[in-house]
């Protein structure tokens, strides 16, 4: 019996500041992050295969919409899985990691150049473990800097 083929998980942002496994959008904030390819990147993200969602609400958490209730669906691209929510971060110059980025360029900001159907999408394993790395050393990062 073979394993279920896996997706990573990215941009699943945390509601606290200080909660383990995640980190706050606020922590990854950088205006000058990919400006020549922010575009590219955004219009990624909305054009992935659209593959369901969680039983609730994902909650905006940034500059005074905190808590704002939005959707719920996910977006992929059949090697990493995003709330659909996540191009509203970039927009907000929140920065995603480098993997993923690099993913996006290599397949010439196409979602849909994997050769996966939304079925299949649907049917592989969320895998959160580069994610949660990511975001332990970004929130490392953000606690050694000064102030």
């Amino acid at each position: 019996m073979s394993a279920r083929k896996k997706v990573h998980a990215v941009g699943f942002w945390s509601e606290h500041l200080d909660s383990y496994g995640s980190i706050h959008p606020a922590l990854v904030i950088d205006p000058t992050w990919e400006v020549a390819d922010r575009e590219k990147i955004i219009r990624y993200l909305k054009d992935g295969f659209r593959c369901g969602g969680m039983l609730c609400w994902h909650k905006f958490r940034l500059h005074g919409h905190d808590g704002e209730r939005l959707t719920s669906e996910e977006r992929s691209d059949g090697v990493w899985i995003w709330p659909e929510v996540l191009a509203l971060y970039v927009e907000m110059n929140v920065r995603l990691p480098e993997a993923f980025v690099n993913h996006m360029r290599a397949v010439h900001f196409d979602p849909h150049s994997s050769g996966h159907t939304r079925e299949e999408i649907m049917r592989m394993e969320r895998c959160p473990h580069y994610w949660n790395g990511w975001c332990g050393i970004e929130k490392q990062r953000a606690e050694s800097e000064p102030a």
